[in-house]
């Protein structure tokens, strides 16, 4: 029951998540040309770097290479580990 009761929370307090994430790609890219778009085009850019440098010229031959990588780049783009303390005071600033 406990997954369920988050999950209704979660639910409930959906339009503050809205705002802080609003808030917080209205902060992280206000001085930024190309803005929102640069959010979902320097993981997609780095993967098809990142693939063509590793399936053409070092010869891995990794099924389905391109998904790994995307899904890794967007953990740590995410910042799961390294931007906690900013995150936090995302928070704390709400």
């Amino acid at each position: 029951m406990h997954i369920v009761d988050s999950a209704k929370r979660l639910v409930k307090y959906s339009w503050l998540l809205q705002v802080l994430v609003e808030r917080d790609l209205k902060i992280r890219y206000r001085r930024s040309f190309l803005g929102y778009l640069w959010s979902v085009l320097n993981p997609l850019l780095m993967m098809i770097i990142l693939t063509i440098v590793f399936s053409n010229m070092f010869r891995f031959d990794i099924p389905q290479y391109p998904v790994y990588l995307l899904a890794g780049q967007l953990i740590f783009e995410m910042k799961l580990f390294t931007g906690v303390p900013y995150n936090a005071e995302s928070l704390c600033a709400a």
